[in-house]
Protein backbone atom coordinates (compact mmCIF):
# COMPACT_ATOMS: atom_id res chain seq x y z
CA UNK A 1 0.00 0.00 0.00
CA UNK A 2 1.47 3.68 -1.13
CA UNK A 3 1.33 6.57 1.00
CA UNK A 4 -1.18 8.38 -0.60
CA UNK A 5 -3.56 4.78 -0.58
CA UNK A 6 -3.44 5.07 3.60
CA UNK A 7 -4.64 8.63 3.24
CA UNK A 8 -7.54 7.98 1.31
CA UNK A 9 -8.80 4.95 3.46
CA UNK A 10 -8.24 6.70 6.30
CA UNK A 11 -10.26 9.84 4.80
CA UNK A 12 -12.68 7.10 4.20
CA UNK A 13 -13.29 5.23 7.46
CA UNK A 14 -12.89 8.63 9.46
CA UNK A 15 -13.25 11.70 7.22
CA UNK A 16 -14.06 14.66 10.10
CA UNK A 17 -11.01 12.95 12.79
CA UNK A 18 -8.30 15.28 12.47
CA UNK A 19 -4.95 14.31 10.61
CA UNK A 20 -2.68 17.31 11.57
CA UNK A 21 -2.36 20.20 13.90
CA UNK A 22 -0.15 22.53 13.96
CA UNK A 23 -1.06 25.51 16.77
CA UNK A 24 -4.57 26.76 15.70
CA UNK A 25 -4.89 25.55 12.28
CA UNK A 26 -6.38 21.68 12.41
CA UNK A 27 -7.02 19.57 9.02
CA UNK A 28 -9.34 16.68 9.10
CA UNK A 29 -8.74 13.51 6.82
CA UNK A 30 -10.92 14.65 4.03
CA UNK A 31 -9.90 18.11 4.39
CA UNK A 32 -6.45 16.71 3.61
CA UNK A 33 -7.53 14.42 1.13
CA UNK A 34 -8.89 17.31 -0.93
CA UNK A 35 -5.80 19.48 -0.73
CA UNK A 36 -3.18 16.89 -1.81
CA UNK A 37 -5.15 16.35 -4.44
CA UNK A 38 -5.59 19.98 -5.20
CA UNK A 39 -1.75 20.19 -5.02
CA UNK A 40 -1.56 16.55 -7.30
CA UNK A 41 -3.47 18.44 -10.04
CA UNK A 42 -1.39 21.75 -9.73
CA UNK A 43 2.08 19.38 -9.90
CA UNK A 44 0.57 17.64 -12.84
CA UNK A 45 -0.23 20.58 -14.52
CA UNK A 46 3.77 21.20 -14.28
CA UNK A 47 4.45 17.94 -15.96
CA UNK A 48 5.69 16.72 -12.63
CA UNK A 49 5.81 12.86 -12.67
CA UNK A 50 7.00 9.06 -11.56
CA UNK A 51 10.66 10.60 -10.34
CA UNK A 52 10.56 13.93 -10.56
CA UNK A 53 11.78 15.87 -7.57
CA UNK A 54 9.61 18.28 -5.56
CA UNK A 55 11.17 20.51 -2.97
CA UNK A 56 8.32 21.62 -0.19
CA UNK A 57 9.11 24.55 1.93
CA UNK A 58 5.52 25.49 2.91
CA UNK A 59 4.45 27.90 5.84
CA UNK A 60 2.23 25.83 7.71
CA UNK A 61 2.67 22.19 8.54
CA UNK A 62 -0.85 21.15 6.80
CA UNK A 63 0.24 22.63 3.90
CA UNK A 64 3.42 20.91 4.14
CA UNK A 65 1.73 17.57 4.54
CA UNK A 66 -0.41 18.07 1.75
CA UNK A 67 2.02 18.56 -0.47
CA UNK A 68 3.98 15.30 0.50
CA UNK A 69 1.11 13.79 -0.03
CA UNK A 70 0.25 15.19 -3.85
CA UNK A 71 4.01 14.39 -4.39
CA UNK A 72 3.64 10.66 -3.78
CA UNK A 73 0.43 10.16 -5.75
CA UNK A 74 2.53 11.13 -9.03
CA UNK A 75 5.16 8.96 -8.18
CA UNK A 76 7.60 12.11 -7.29
CA UNK A 77 10.03 12.43 -4.86
CA UNK A 78 9.69 15.16 -1.81
CA UNK A 79 12.65 16.83 -0.47
CA UNK A 80 11.35 19.34 2.69
CA UNK A 81 14.06 22.10 2.62
CA UNK A 82 14.26 25.07 5.58
CA UNK A 83 15.27 28.52 4.67
CA UNK A 84 17.35 28.89 7.57
CA UNK A 85 19.06 25.26 7.91
CA UNK A 86 18.36 23.84 3.80
CA UNK A 87 20.45 24.74 0.68
CA UNK A 88 17.23 27.51 -0.09
CA UNK A 89 18.65 30.50 -1.23
CA UNK A 90 17.35 34.15 0.23
CA UNK A 91 14.68 34.45 -2.24
CA UNK A 92 13.70 31.25 -1.48
CA UNK A 93 14.73 29.28 -4.03
CA UNK A 94 17.43 26.49 -4.51
CA UNK A 95 19.76 26.35 -6.92
CA UNK A 96 18.95 25.71 -10.42
CA UNK A 97 18.12 21.86 -12.00
CA UNK A 98 17.74 20.51 -8.31
CA UNK A 99 14.33 20.29 -8.88
CA UNK A 100 11.33 20.32 -11.45
CA UNK A 101 9.11 22.65 -9.43
CA UNK A 102 9.58 24.70 -6.22
CA UNK A 103 6.81 25.97 -4.44
CA UNK A 104 6.24 28.24 -0.61
CA UNK A 105 2.53 28.26 -0.77
CA UNK A 106 -0.72 27.21 -1.75
CA UNK A 107 -1.80 26.65 -5.25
Amino acid sequence: MLLHDILDRQARRSPDRVAVRRGAVAWSYEVLRRRSVGYRDWLRDRDVGRGDRVLVAAPHAPETVAMLYAAARLGALYVIVGGRDGYVGRDGRAPEGEARVQRTGGP
